[in-house]
Parts: C-alpha cells; sequence; structure tokens
C-alpha cells in the first residue's frame, strides 16, 4: 500500500514538473519573440538612433510649422532729442561754414501713404530650437543633442527647446540674404503689411524708450509668418509730404514755405541685427523715420551739396514753393539721394534698442 502511495506521488511530482517545465519554456519563447521583434524594429543600436534622431526630426519639423508673427510700427522723429517734433535745425556748409536753418514743420499738411512694407526670412538657427540648418547626415554627431546617451528623449526635447534663446548655431547662409526659393515655399514668399495713411507724424504721442519723443503709428500685424529671422525689409510710399517754414538768419536772410512730396518711391533697409520670429509669439517690428535727414547736407565728390542752400536759391523771402519730381527736379533728385541713403531717413529701429 506504502508502495502504492509513493508510485503515485511521484507521477504527480513528475506531472508538476512538465507543468514547470512548459511554461518555463513558454516565457523563454515570449523573451526571444519579443526580441526577435525589436530587432527587427529597429535593427542596430547604430539604425536605432537614426531612427530616433528621425523621430525627433519630424517632431521638431511640426514644432517649426508654428506660425509666428510680426508687429510692424513706424517711429517718426527728428535728430534734435528734445521734445519738440515740429522744430529742429539742421547745420550746413553753405553759404557758409555751420549756417544754421530752423525748420517748423506744419502736421496738418504733412502725412505719409505707406502702400506696404514687404518683408523676407530666412529660417531659423535652430529647428525648433534643437537642430543646426546644417547636413542632416551629421545629426547624431552633434556633441550638444548628446543623443547617444540613455536620456529620456523626450525631456532632453523640452529641455532644448527652453534653452533656445541661450545657444545659436550660424545658419547656413547669412540671414542678411534671402534664399533663392520658389514662391510657394514660405521662405521664398513675400509678407507684406496693409496699406495706411499716417497723419501729423510731426506730433508727439509716445515715448521712444531711448530714442526720446516719437510719433508712434502701428503700420499692420502681418499673421502666419514662418518662424525664423527677418532677412530683408522694403518700404513702398504712394505719397511722402512734408510742409515746412524754413529759415535762416545769415544773409540773404528769410524764409521759404517748402512743400516736399516724394511720390511712388521706396527704399530697402538693410538688416543690422538679428531679428527673430519665435512660434505664436507676436513680434514688435519697429521703422524709424528721421524726417529731418532729408534736408541734410548730400555727401558728394569734391564738396557736400546744400539742399537747403539750394531752397534759398529759389524765389524771395516768404515765397512758398512745391518740390517734386515734378517741380524744382534738381532739389528734389538731392533729397532723394538723402531718401535712399542706408541708416539715413529710413533705419531699423529694432536694432537700436
Amino acid at each position: 500500500m506504502k508502495s502504492l502511495l509513493w508510485i503515485l506521488d511521484l507521477v504527480d511530482h513528475s506531472h508538476n514538473i512538465l507543468i514547470y517545465m512548459k511554461n518555463k519554456c513558454h516565457i523563454i519563447f515570449v523573451i526571444c519573440n519579443i526580441f526577435l521583434h525589436f530587432s527587427c524594429t529597429f535593427g542596430s543600436v547604430g539604425n536605432s538612433q537614426e531612427e530616433e534622431a528621425l523621430i525627433l526630426q519630424n517632431l521638431l519639423r511640426v514644432g517649426r510649422e508654428i506660425p509666428s508673427s510680426l508687429d510692424v510700427n513706424i517711429l517718426s522723429y527728428d535728430t534734435q532729442s528734445d521734445d519738440n517734433l515740429n522744430q529742429f535745425t539742421i547745420l550746413s556748409n553753405l553759404p557758409s561754414a555751420n549756417t544754421s536753418y530752423t525748420l517748423d514743420m506744419v502736421p496738418s499738411e504733412s502725412f505719409l501713404d505707406v502702400n506696404r512694407v514687404e518683408f523676407r526670412f530666412n529660417p531659423p538657427d535652430r529647428i525648433g530650437g534643437i537642430f543646426s540648418t546644417k547636413d542632416q547626415a551629421s545629426l547624431m554627431d552633434d556633441e550638444e543633442l548628446n543623443l547617444s546617451n540613455n536620456e529620456n528623449t523626450e525631456n532632453k526635447l523640452e529641455q532644448e527647446m527652453s534653452n533656445q534663446s541661450n545657444s545659436f548655431v550660424k545658419t547656413h547662409t547669412p540671414f542678411t540674404v534671402p534664399l533663392d526659393l520658389p514662391q510657394d515655399d514660405p521662405y521664398g514668399r513675400t509678407y507684406s503689411t496693409p496699406s495706411i495713411r499716417i497723419t501729423a507724424y510731426s506730433n508727439i504721442n509716445s515715448n521712444g524708450i531711448g530714442l526720446g519723443s516719437v510719433n508712434r503709428q502701428r503700420i499692420g500685424i502681418i499673421s502666419n509668418v514662418p518662424q525664423g529671422l527677418v532677412a530683408s525689409t522694403i518700404v513702398f510710399f504712394n505719397r511722402l509730404d512734408l510742409k515746412a517754414n524754413i529759415s535762416r538768419t545769415v544773409a540773404p536772410a528769410g524764409n521759404r514755405i517748402v512743400t516736399l512730396s516724394l511720390r511712388d518711391v521706396h527704399i530697402s533697409l538693410p538688416t543690422r541685427c538679428r531679428i527673430p520670429l519665435l512660434p505664436n509669439v507676436s513680434k514688435e517690428y519697429l521703422l524709424g523715420f528721421r524726417y529731418s535727414s532729408l534736408f541734410r547736407d548730400v555727401i558728394a565728390n569734391p564738396s557736400n551739396l546744400s539742399v537747403l542752400n539750394g531752397i534759398f536759391q529759389i524765389g524771395s523771402n516768404g515765397d512758398s514753393l512745391i518740390i517734386s519730381d515734378l517741380s524744382n527736379t534738381n532739389i528734389y533728385t538731392n533729397i532723394i539721394k538723402n531718401f535712399e541713403l542706408p541708416d539715413n531717413v529710413f533705419i531699423q529701429d529694432t536694432c537700436s534698442l
């Protein structure tokens, strides 16, 4: 009887061993399948890193497509750094050295008809604040990313994006040179403000923060512009009118009432600094208009040309005269030279503050 019980116990024990072995084999089989699956999916460590970089690149591309906007404003002022924008003094070398001319503006008859302000943009230094716009094959060699370690990729992404403003890498092209791309590319097309008339631009309505008192007017907000850097700016005017009473005390002393009208003119502004546009952030762009510089002496060889002395060669004391492309064209031509001179009449005040 004992022998029979011993035999039955042995059979039961053997059965349990078989069940245990079966379960172990099943677990090993599952582990092997998982290993083979991931081996097929990710391949070698190198391939895994490449796929990791590709995933990050796609995520960043999506982030790069989040638009920005540009808030374009114009600051009008003279060069006197005082609180009276309607009166300013200009020195000229004619009829004698350091001749002083005083200009009293007529605000009600001075205005700007801005047709539009055109912008072009270049891609950012970093796509989404991480990758430099360099050869994609070298992305994994970037020591700053250090993607070869075991840090969590998502945390790394957030960390790098938060440090965006503290790290810069040169772009593939200078931000002062717009890229030669087709019009259907975000960085190949032109973005423009609407048209606007700005009146009485010599009346103070704001503090220019470092520029003294100014007249500040919003030209317009350009929405849905790509992230990146401002690469070019062109300002188009239908009319730029300025009326002033100009006087001098040296012989022949007197005054002239002058109406200056520049029609269908434009000015291209050289990009003097980095003006970045970030996702979902409205960037303020300040265009400076130093109207007093229209009347400064024109730099020329062998000697400078005096716009103001030329005005006093016309008519008599108290006379009114119009300066335009149809009237008093010699003076008009010299004023256009001042208008087109870089960083003279129009400047990027965004870079000055």
